[in-house]
């Protein structure tokens, strides 16, 4: 899988340095296998757009990706995060997505799967314009997040949003 910006640059996880997070930054999985991030714990990769309402963007292009327990994202600044997806394949989240900004959102396109299964503090809203977002029994959306169902209120696309509960119901 391959970091880049909209600018073109193109660096595999190895060789990632912080002038891709100038522009916008895209984390996509072009291979055909699941791709694991798996930080130290307590390890957070931090997204910083740098410029308001700049968006970063993550892409199950062929293969899913999965962040583990120990690996938490930061929106920093006003950076968005959208989750693009056409193949039906899934974004899991295992470890918290944080952020401080009301600018700080979290957004699923196309026909995206994410699932949240940690306690999530990004303020900004959830917005599921298409595609679906699973809470898992330990996950979370921060109670200041709105979530929008529907892109734009437009009946034609499909959002499904799901809560798991424990066997007590």
């Amino acid at each position: 899988f391959f970091f880049s910006s909209r600018r073109r640059h193109t660096r595999s996880l190895c060789d990632w340095s912080s002038d891709v997070c100038s522009s916008d930054l895209k984390i996509e999985n072009l291979s055909y296998v699941d791709q694991t991030f798996d930080l130290n714990a307590g390890g957070v990769i931090s997204l910083s757009s740098g410029v308001s309402g700049n968006k970063a963007e993550i892409d199950p292009t062929n293969g899913n990706l999965i962040f583990s327990a120990n690996t938490g994202l930061a929106l920093l600044n006003s950076t968005q995060l959208e989750i693009w997806g056409s193949n039906q394949k899934s974004v899991t989240f295992n470890g918290a997505i944080s952020g401080t900004s009301s600018a700080n959102k979290l957004i699923v396109q196309a026909n995206s799967f994410v699932v949240l299964n940690a306690a999530n503090t990004y303020i900004g809203n959830t917005e599921i314009n298409a595609g679906q977002i699973r809470i898992g029994l330990n996950g979370d959306i921060s109670s200041s997040s709105s979530i929008f169902l529907g892109n734009g209120g437009a009946t034609t696309t499909a959002a499904k949003f799901y809560l798991n509960t424990d066997a007590n119901g």
